[in-house]
Formats: structure tokens, C-alpha cells, sequence
């Protein structure tokens, strides 16, 4: 992701040139079923963050469980899927000798298919930022190599905490229309 030319200034607000920042990620991933009923998945992330001439590289993990209850219960319980992930596991990045945090989430979530349309939610927590986000959202297929999804974030400080406290603003969401390639059945 390039951020392309921006004017760079010095302390007296004077400009000094142009300049360019980017950010890289290369993903390589693997999955596998315990059983028929469960999956995991794993990422291993190389991160390079750069500005001008200067760059920041680091490495990060992230480790996703699926599990579907299948046949175990009845009809209902077909449809549903619960999933656990921990993104961006790793070391603190530096840049110019200053440390910092990758977004490190813990994230759960259900979805339940109705037809060729699921639905779900999940609650996510930003654990250095100690924000936590409940996400809603759909996807619909209406081939197998292409995925519609829309979804909902809203922080959970929006949410009202009990019913004597004030109500929080809903509109701190975020509306997150996406489209996605799929590359297997399933």
C-alpha cells in the first residue's frame, strides 16, 4: 500500500521537499481439519513499514479455530459455526528507536447459514488498546469463487452499559461493504 507524494515540512512549518511512505505485507497461511468438526489456520505475516528512507520490518503470527457442530445436536445446530482468532502475534517493531505495538485482537464469533446467506457476529478485542468491537454482518454467495459481504462495527463504549447510565451514539460504527474471491468450495 503506497500512500504516493507528500510534502514534507520542518519544525517552523517551512517545506523541506517530498517525500513517500508505504506499508507491505506478505501473507503465508496454512489450514487443516482436526476433524470433521473442527479446523485451524495459521498466518505468518512479514511487515515492512517504511517513510522517506527510513523502513521498520517485523514478523507476526496469527491463528484462527473454526468449529461446526455439524450433525452433532439437530437440523438447527447444522447451520451454525463458532470461530476463535488471535491476530498479529509477535515482537514490538521499532522505528527510529522507538518501539511499538502491532494491533494484537483477540477475536469470537458465530455465524449462522440461512440458505445461501450467512449471518453472524463477533465481538473483537483490541487487547494493547483495551477497546473491544462487536461486529455484525452478512455474506451471501452467489457463485463459489465470489463472496458479498456486509457488516457493521461498533465500538462496545457505544453500547449503553446498563440501563441507568446514558446511552452511548451508535454512530461511532463503521459500515464495511466488502467483496471477496474465494478460491475453494465450502
Amino acid at each position: 500500500l503506497s500512500y504516493g507524494n507528500m510534502e514534507g515540512r520542518d519544525e517552523n512549518r517551512q517545506q523541506t521537499g517530498n517525500f513517500t511512505a508505504a506499508d507491505t505485507c506478505v501473507t503465508m497461511a496454512y489450514s487443516k481439519r482436526f476433524t470433521s468438526l473442527m479446523a485451524y489456520g495459521v498466518n505468518l505475516k512479514f511487515i515492512k513499514q517504511s517513510i522517506d528512507t527510513i523502513s521498520s520490518t517485523g514478523l507476526a503470527l496469527d491463528i484462527g479455530l473454526f468449529y461446526s457442530p455439524a450433525t452433532l445436536f439437530n437440523k438447527l445446530s447444522r447451520n451454525i459455526t463458532f470461530g476463535l482468532n488471535i491476530q498479529n502475534i509477535g515482537p514490538q517493531m521499532k522505528f527510529l528507536n522507538e518501539g511499538y505495538n502491532l494491533p494484537l485482537s483477540i477475536t469470537a464469533g458465530v455465524g449462522y447459514r440461512i440458505g445461501g446467506i450467512t449471518i453472524g457476529c463477533d465481538v473483537k478485542n483490541y487487547v494493547y488498546e483495551g477497546q473491544t468491537v462487536v461486529g455484525f454482518g452478512t455474506e451471501y454467495v452467489p457463485v463459489t469463487s465470489l463472496a458479498l459481504r456486509a457488516g457493521y462495527l461498533l465500538p462496545l463504549s457505544a453500547l449503553p452499559a446498563s440501563p441507568m447510565t446514558k446511552r452511548g451514539e451508535l454512530n461511532q460504527g463503521e459500515i464495511s461493504p466488502r467483496s471477496a474471491w474465494r478460491t475453494a468450495s465450502g
